[in-house]
Formats: structure tokens, sequence, C-alpha cells
């Protein structure tokens, strides 16, 4: 399934995030199970979603490479987005959410970013527009 960005800044939009890299254990997407790996590994790890603002908290610790934030857009009778794996980049960042920054489209559609105070680096909180 091709996922057009608009659905994601359409009133009322329902989508899940998931943060997709290598990890040592995560939560994955679309479940939320946990999952741990023997080694960094490839993975999706799910991400929260306040479905009354629309604006996705973005955690990592530590980690290896760059790392995607994509959205999941969820239809009637799917409400995890399993139906749109392949997902709509909304950012890309490394380990520890250094070098974060929105796709040239989330910002051409207005998504802006919060950082949160954390105890060991700013927590992005991605807001649509």
């Amino acid at each position: 399934v091709e996922t057009s960005a608009a659905l994601f800044v359409a009133p009322g939009a329902r989508y899940t995030a998931s943060l997709n890299g290598k990890f040592w254990s995560l939560n994955e997407w679309p479940t939320g199970e946990p999952v741990k790996f023997p080694a960094l590994t490839f993975g999706r790890h799910k991400l929260d979603v306040n479905h009354a603002t629309g604006a996705v908290d973005v955690v990592l610790y530590g980690g290896a490479g760059r790392y995607v934030v994509k959205l999941h857009v969820c239809i009637a009778g799917d409400s995890l987005g399993m139906h749109d794996e392949g997902g709509w980049a909304l950012a890309i960042m490394g380990p520890g959410t250094r070098e974060f920054e929105l796709t040239p489209e989330a910002r051409r559609l207005g998504w802006w970013v919060e950082r949160l105070p954390a105890p060991f680096h700013p927590t992005p909180r991605i807001h649509p527009s």
C-alpha cells in the first residue's frame, strides 16, 4: 500500500507510529509486544501517538546508524495500521535522537518538533500542522 502524506494531516486522521532501525530490544510495531535480540538487529519499535492531538513521542537511548520515524494510517477494521506496513517517513535521526530532522515533505505539510526535557537528552515530540 502506498500512503499519501495528506492522509496524516486530514482532520480526524488516525495512525500509529514506528521507529525503524537497529535495536537490542524494542516494543514491536504494531502490537507493542516486547522483543529482545542477541545483537543489534533491524526492527520496528512502536512509538506512542496521542490520538487527541496527533503528536508522536520519539524515545531512543543509544543505538547505531540511522533511524526513520514512520506513520501508518489506520482504516476501518485496522486500528493498528497493519495494512500500511511501509508507512510514510516523518523524520530521520541518529542514535539517541541526535541529528533529528523532519523529512522535507513533513516540513512542507507543517509538522513541527517540540523538544521535551529528558534525563539523558531531549526527547522529540512531533506535532501535526
